[in-house]
């Protein structure tokens, strides 16, 4: 398995390279490339970040007469070369490197003239390239073989990755349970930002909020904190965006967007709606119970980075259902999260312990983890209510949306026969005065 390992991509932007993103993802293959961001400093320390990252494993390079010609190209192959990338070359025109060379150099300036030599040298008769017609998936071609070689398989199978479509805010009760959420959770974000904004500029700051539904938590969290000039929110369900932009109407600082975090192209439209809302970058990128519900959440992390000012913070809040213990009938509860978990397949529910490791390992500095713990010790009826709710009860119409899409099936039948049982024998217990149960929340704080 994969386990996010990825391929990094260098191009020209002047050449379209879209067919070969779509053929790679369709794959299963994690890409990695520069979109927009110009050729200089910051692009330099983006580029080097990605290629010595242990988790890439080579570099394509496109091959045309203009990114025969092209500085950033010329530096990316020097930083494969740096870092003991593979790299092979892809020629859009279904020549051979050398014959683009020669016609790249007999069209170039001296400028052009003097990166193109020093290119070609990368690319003597003997190195491997591929043509536009070898760029499929079939087992025995040009393509797989050299991932093969590469040590880079497909994502399908690997354990940090989940079909994301079976999860949605629409499903019954959860508009519920999310309010619910959020508003026990305004101490814990606000003791974040408080500790992001520590290091940042007293004003005129900018924030993303990934995955913001209906900006519930967005207003609460931004609204009276005037330091921020513009606060972005983006999500797939417009029904939740249209509720957002109508509860934070009346403040012209918040923007809402309709984007899938989980596209190859959700970089190219953040930065559509950054150059529409004239922001040259992020101070800060909130994301609440969201990282779970991504496909492939290291690349996501690794793909933010093309997003934030220098020195911009990432602050990420997740759940883990490790952490929930409880006694007795604790055997009945592991058991209701076990069967759950192994149907549902829509969210890492293990991902809070994976926060630093992925920050740390993705180059994020920095790092700061808080925890919120809460328990049923003195609980009023209303607050143990919320905490099974929000641990146990909710699984019951995640699974029940799911055999609404497979109707008929007996597997998914039973399963909900059992959980209505088994919800039943722990919630007798649980309001219980003698039951013990409690859980831990997670923040990680990071630097760009």
């Amino acid at each position: 398995m994969s386990d996010g390992n990825y391929v990094f991509l260098s191009y020209s932007h002047k050449d379209n390279i879209s067919y070969y993103i779509d053929v790679l993802n369709i794959g299963g293959y994690n890409t990695v490339f520069d979109e927009t961001i110009s050729f200089g400093e910051e692009w330099d320390l983006k580029v080097r970040r990605q290629l010595s990252n242990s988790r890439c494993k080579g570099m394509f390079v496109f091959l045309s007469e203009k990114s025969a010609a092209s500085n950033a190209v010329l530096t990316e192959i020097e930083y494969a070369e740096k870092y003991n990338k593979p790299y092979a070359a892809i020629t859009l025109n279904n020549e051979s490197p050398q014959k683009i060379f020669a016609e790249a150099l007999r069209s170039g300036n001296e400028m052009a003239r003097f990166v193109i030599e020093n290119l070609s040298v990368y690319f003597p008769q003997n190195k491997l390239y591929l043509l536009k017609n070898d760029f499929n998936l079939d087992l025995k071609g040009k393509l797989s073989q050299t991932f093969k070689e590469w040590g880079l398989l497909p994502d399908s199978n690997a354990d940090d990755v989940f079909t994301a479509s079976t999860y949605t805010s629409m499903i019954l009760g959860e508009k519920e349970r999310l309010h619910w959420q959020e508003n026990g959770y305004v101490k814990f974000d606000n003791e974040a930002i408080d500790k992001a904004l520590a290091s940042l500029p007293d004003n005129n700051l900018t924030v993303l909020d990934l995955g913001c539904s209906d900006a519930l938590v967005t207003y609460s969290r931004f609204a009276n904190r005037p330091q921020f000039k513009k606060i972005i929110g983006v999500d797939y369900n417009q029904s939740d965006l249209d509720a957002a932009k109508e509860r934070c109407k009346n403040d012209p600082r918040f923007c809402f967007y309709k984007v899938d975090l989980n596209s190859s192209d959700f970089c190219c439209a953040i930065k559509n709606i950054m150059q529409e809302n004239d922001i040259k970058g992020f101070d800060l990128i909130f994301a609440a119970f969201i990282l779970q519900h991504v496909q492939k959440p290291k690349l996501l992390l690794l793909r933010l980075f093309d997003l934030f000012n220098p020195g911009g913070k990432i602050i990420i809040r997740e759940s883990d259902d490790g952490s929930k213990l409880c006694f007795p009938n604790d055997s009945l509860a592991e058991e209701i999260i076990k069967r759950t978990n192994a149907v549902i397949k829509s969210s890492d529910r293990i991902i809070g312990r994976k926060l630093y490791p992925y920050l740390s390992e993705l180059g994020y500095e920095n790092i700061e983890l808080l925890y919120s713990i809460d328990d049923t010790i003195n609980k009023t009826r209303r607050e143990k209510e919320w905490l099974f709710t929000m641990g146990f009860s909710f699984r019951l119409n995640r699974i029940k949306s799911i055999y609404a899409e497979n109707p008929g099936n007996e597997f998914l039948k039973k399963e909900i026969q059992w959980l209505e049982n088994a919800l039943d024998k722990l919630k007798t217990v649980f309001f219980s005065r003698d039951f013990y149960y409690t859980v831990r929340s997670y923040i990680a704080i990071g630097s760009a």
